[in-house]
C-alpha cells in the first residue's frame, strides 16, 4: 500500500500493470507518495479513474502523512516551490522547440543522403556523409 493525500491505497496487484513498472511503485511501499504522485501524473482526471477502486482508507486526522524521518518544513517548503513553478509555467512543454529540433534530425539526415547521392561513394563524401548521418542519430 501507499499514501497520496492522506488517503490509503492497495496497490499490490496493480503493480504489475503499472505503466511506470512495479518498481517505481514499491520504492515508496508503505510511505507517503504524493509528491511522486503529482510529479508524474499530469492528468489526474485519468489516474482517479484507477485510484478508486484501489482506495481501501484515510489516515487518521491525528496520524501524519510523512515519514518521521523526513523534515515537515522540508515538505512544505518543497510543495510551495512546486506551486510556483507551475503557476510561472515552467512545466509547460514549447512545442515549437521540439518541431525545430525535430527538423534540426531531418535536415542533417537529408543532407547526409545528399551529399553521397550527388559526390558518389568516393572516401571523402561518404566520410561527410557518414559524420552528418551519426550527427543527426546522435542527438
Amino acid at each position: 500500500w501507499l499514501v497520496i493525500d492522506r488517503k490509503v491505497y492497495d496497490v499490490g496487484e496493480f503493480s504489475k500493470r503499472h505503466p511506470g513498472g512495479r518498481r517505481v511503485i514499491s520504492h515508496y511501499a508503505g510511505q507517503d507518495a504524493t509528491d511522486a504522485f503529482v510529479a508524474f501524473h499530469n492528468d489526474k482526471a485519468l489516474v482517479q479513474k484507477y485510484l478508486k477502486s484501489l482506495l481501501i482508507g484515510e489516515l487518521a486526522p491525528d496520524q501524519p502523512s510523512f515519514e518521521s524521518n523526513k523534515k515537515k518544513s522540508l515538505l512544505e517548503d518543497f510543495r510551495e516551490l512546486r506551486c510556483t513553478v507551475e503557476k510561472m509555467g515552467l512545466l509547460r512543454p514549447n512545442y515549437t522547440f521540439f518541431f525545430l529540433i525535430f527538423l534540426h534530425f531531418l535536415m542533417l539526415d537529408a543532407a547526409s543522403w545528399l551529399v553521397v547521392w550527388y559526390f558518389g561513394i568516393s572516401l571523402v563524401p561518404f566520410v561527410i556523409g557518414m559524420m552528418l548521418f551519426t550527427t543527426a542519430q546522435v542527438k
